[in-house]
């Protein structure tokens, strides 16, 4: 399974960027010495998150492309829902290091745009210069379909404030805020599995 993702992925980035092999795709997205965040999704638990596979197969291409393993974090907002779908919270140095907001904090300083005003995750603002976006196809009863832009809504303290109207304008704006703009360098969309309706939860029929 894991070799099949990896390969996969890398049929992926070599088409994207055009390039013969699929190292050189990554360092056109990283440089070395960059603090990377893999921004996954685990809110819908086991059977409807990003794929612990796809995330180490990124994670073994980063560190090929000159990122140090200890410059790596996976994360997301809550530490348990990571554990429950199979990633280990590690916070050791050296290590590629997965963790929950719910360990660091949000900032105390609220950053606006548009209609959004939020705290954002210390994760994003202290440990991340790059972020790659791994969020998965689903849909979404409120904004119909959910894939990259709504995962953000897991680096803010208030996403509940962000669905009325099927989240327009608030998906948008709350992507235009600078430190998720300025940093967003790729997005890899898991579609191993995708929920067609009845979601954001997992509906396995």
């Amino acid at each position: 399974e894991s070799g099949r993702i990896l390969s996969l992925l890398d049929r992926g980035m070599q088409s994207l960027f055009n390039v013969d092999h699929p190292n050189e795709s990554w360092k056109k997205v990283v440089r070395p010495g960059e603090r990377v965040g893999l921004k996954v999704n685990t809110l819908g638990g086991r059977g409807m998150s990003t794929s612990v596979q796809l995330v180490e197969a990124i994670c073994e291409r980063l560190q090929e492309a000159g990122i140090k393993a200890g410059d790596i974090v996976i994360w997301d907002r809550d530490s348990d829902e990571l554990e429950r779908v199979g990633f280990r919270i590690s916070d050791a140095a050296g290590r590629v290091q997965c963790l929950g907001t719910d360990r660091v904090g949000y900032e105390d300083e609220l950053a606006s745009y548009g209609s959004v005003g939020s705290r954002l995750s210390k994760i994003l603002t202290r440990r991340c210069d790059v972020l790659i976006n791994v969020p998965l196809l689903k849909d979404h009863d409120g904004a119909g379909v959910t894939i990259a832009m709504k995962n953000m809504y897991g680096v803010i303290h208030n996403p509940n404030k962000y669905h009325p109207n099927g989240c327009n304008p608030y998906i948008a704006d709350l992507n235009m805020l600078p430190a998720i703009r300025t940093k967003m360098r790729l997005t890899v969309c898991d579609v191993t599995t995708a929920c067609f309706e009845g979601g954001p939860g997992y509906k396995p029929q």
